[in-house]
């Protein structure tokens, strides 16, 4: 992983006598905190390293248990973070100190609305707070592999709607799930890996923008749908507007900014939209991601 320049999250989310996929011993490693220490004392200085999987939606009974390992990795390693996925999003606040990161996993393709990833994203945000990581855990797996259903995979634009969905909710973070899983699609891997390797290179061509701590301008969505979310960054002299129809209508909206500029880029559309006496106007089709670049 090293050598292809790529970052381990690291599972250990297993270590937890009496769950489903307990292993029990590891090499010369027996028992839960021997094969959590062993784990993490042996690959804890590795590059490849970036953070430490230590619960995976185990229900709140756990918790106690959770908090004891999390405080155990950060003694025998203080150096990467631990990250936790929960689907109990109503109960997440009980959580909030299991783990260094948390995150959660709206599956909603096909039978519930694309909004869950915002609404999940929100739910996070809030109950861990302004100044943590949230790493969100997107869907691009189908969901008949977890169903006797006929469900079908997300396609590539409901899997960018909720990209960006988590992203202008306060996710700074996505681990979509999984590449396992799409080695296993009924619609075959190559497309829908495809797919995915497209929308990662376009969210990772905007990590500058996303992680900018410049000074944004103020711009308020003053007329439009409260579906349509959005966040505004400044970075390296360019305003940025990134905004995401939550519903699955189409929707007008009007932003109003506050700089003088007349012509706005919408990056990865090959096109442009005018602004008049600081109003931006467009519409967005159903499930629709709008970014717009503008030059100052």
């Amino acid at each position: 992983m090293d050598r292809k320049g790529l970052k381990i999250i690291y599972s250990i989310k297993d270590f937890y006598e009496g769950t489903k996929y307990y292993p029990g011993k590891l090499g010369n490693h027996e028992g839960e905190d021997e094969m959590t220490r062993g784990i993490i004392s042996e690959f804890k200085d590795h590059p490849a390293i970036l953070a430490w999987y230590i619960n995976d939606e185990l229900p709140s009974k756990y918790i106690p248990r959770l908090s004891k390992r999390h405080k155990m990795v950060k003694s025998l390693d203080p150096h990467h973070p631990t990250w936790s996925v929960l689907f109990q999003v109503d109960e997440l606040e009980s959580y909030a100190d299991t783990s260094d990161i948390i995150g959660a996993d709206p599956y909603p393709v096909p039978q519930k609305s694309m909004s869950m990833a915002s609404d999940w994203t929100k739910k996070v945000r809030e109950a861990v707070g302004p100044n943590r990581a949230v790493w969100m855990v997107p869907q691009a797996h189908n969901n008949s592999l977890y169903s006797k259903e006929n469900y079908r995979s997300p396609t590539f634009d409901e899997m960018r709607s909720m990209a960006y969905q988590c992203l202008v909710h306060g996710a700074n973070g996505l681990v979509f799930y999984s590449f396992f899983d799409l080695k296993r699609d009924p619609e075959g891997f190559e497309s829908r890996w495809s797919d995915l390797k497209k929308l990662g290179e376009e969210v990772k061509s905007l990590i500058p923008v996303l992680l900018s701590e410049e000074l944004a301008p103020k711009v308020q969505l003053v007329s439009g749908s409260r579906e349509i979310g959005y966040i505004a960054r400044r970075y390296d002299g360019s305003i940025y507007i990134i905004a995401a129809n939550e519903s699955d209508s189409s929707r007008d909206a009007e932003f109003s900014i506050s700089a003088e500029v007349q012509i706005v880029d919408v990056m990865f559309e090959n096109r442009t939209v005018s602004i008049e006496k600081f109003r931006l106007r467009d519409t967005f089709s159903p499930i629709a991601v709008h970014i717009y670049k503008i030059a100052q």
